[in-house]
């Protein structure tokens, strides 16, 4: 979000009021990939040579993104919207470019939904993906998940209970679960890690390396959450205790 010029988000409430604001953010706001079309093509030419440094440069920024489910669609967003400025050089693919717009328009409506996801949501609903999909695998393994911490309240109540059931000893399917239809819709739609697995899910080794991976990233969230509630603690405080604890967690983060 943009403010006007010299103003910073206190001193445009201070002038205008709270209420005036939150309608300017509302109307002003941009999503990141939206502002980083706008900025570089501000600096593009019209003209082959210029236009093509601007999608390889869009396309190097989307591939800098570590969620491959995010990179997918904020791609393509970047490629839909550079295709709407070249319409001439889709002539002679009208057929392949008609084919297209189904699959872009549905996926505008997943990049839409996955927006109001967290990632640490994302994270969640990849380790619930793991989970429910190797129910066999992991109960034979129960040390690598019944210590993982969940945020997200709800994810946390479903992960606890299959962790308890998967630590009954009895054999588990999917069905002895009784999860809600729509939630498993719900993990397989927005599980990023289904577009890795997609060629490895027999493959058992990779499965546990990408739940150790999923863990350790869970871990330094939690990390980073304490040490901003410290951080926040220490600069009113101003405690010895304080800063060691968070000399200690910072490096816990570090060895992580």
């Amino acid at each position: 979000m943009f403010l006007p010029d010299k103003e910073d988000p206190d001193s445009y409430v201070n002038k205008n009021g709270k209420a005036d604001f939150v309608d300017f953010t509302k109307q002003t706001k941009l999503s990141i990939h939206q502002f980083i079309f706008s900025h570089y093509k501000k600096q593009t030419k019209n003209n082959p040579s210029s236009m093509a440094i601007f999608e390889k440069k869009l396309r190097e920024i989307a591939n800098t993104i570590k969620d491959d489910f995010i990179k997918k669609y904020v791609l393509e967003y970047f490629l839909e919207k550079i295709s709407e400025l070249t319409p001439h050089s889709n002539q002679n693919n009208k057929r392949f470019y008609s084919k297209k717009i189904k699959s872009l328009e549905s996926t505008k409506k997943y990049f839409k939904e996955s927006q109001s996801l967290t990632g640490v949501e994302l994270k969640e609903f990849s380790l619930l993906y793991l989970v429910i999909n190797n129910l066999d695998l992991l109960q034979a393994n129960i040390h690598l998940i019944e210590n993982i911490k969940l945020f997200t309240e709800f994810n946390k109540k479903i992960f606890e209970m299959i962790v308890e059931k998967l630590k009954s000893g009895s054999q588990i399917t999917i069905e002895d679960l009784n999860l809600d239809i729509e939630l498993i819709e719900k993990i397989n739609k927005f599980a990023p890690i289904k577009h890795i697995l997609k060629n490895q899910s027999e493959d058992d080794q990779k499965i546990i390396e990408l739940l150790e991976d999923i863990s350790r990233d869970l871990m330094n969230y939690d990390l980073e959450f304490r040490i901003q509630e410290l951080e926040s603690k220490f600069s009113v405080d101003m405690s010895e205790s304080t800063f060691n604890e968070l000399k200690e967690l910072k490096k816990k983060q570090n060895l992580n």
